[in-house]
């Protein structure tokens, strides 16, 4: 119980460190007798954040390939169909479930 409103305490606080101590104690315990989720905890406290910083790596990423392919269609003189195929799907919003 007391896990438990330490953790309440974590997410509405949003201290982080007393979080990341609540987990490394959870992972120490049998996984039948932890009395929440790392996981829940762990999107709780920082899930939107992981979420924005995942959204802007991934943008940069396309970018990158969008050089990449550009470049490679303009030393190549022709255009690369599967390429721009590859990164429109790439592009599309992943679904979530």
């Amino acid at each position: 119980m007391e896990l438990k409103n330490a953790a309440l305490l974590a997410v509405a606080t949003k201290n982080k460190t007393l979080g990341a101590a609540l987990v490394s104690i959870l992972d120490r315990m049998p996984a039948r007798s932890r009395p929440f989720s790392a996981q829940d905890l762990a999107d709780k406290l920082v899930g939107e954040e992981t979420r924005q910083v995942q959204a802007a790596i991934t943008a940069v990423k396309l970018a990158a390939q969008r050089a990449i392919n550009r470049n490679r269609e303009y030393e190549s003189g022709k255009v690369r169909p599967l390429d721009r195929v590859k990164l429109a799907l790439n592009s599309k919003p992943k679904e979530t479930n």
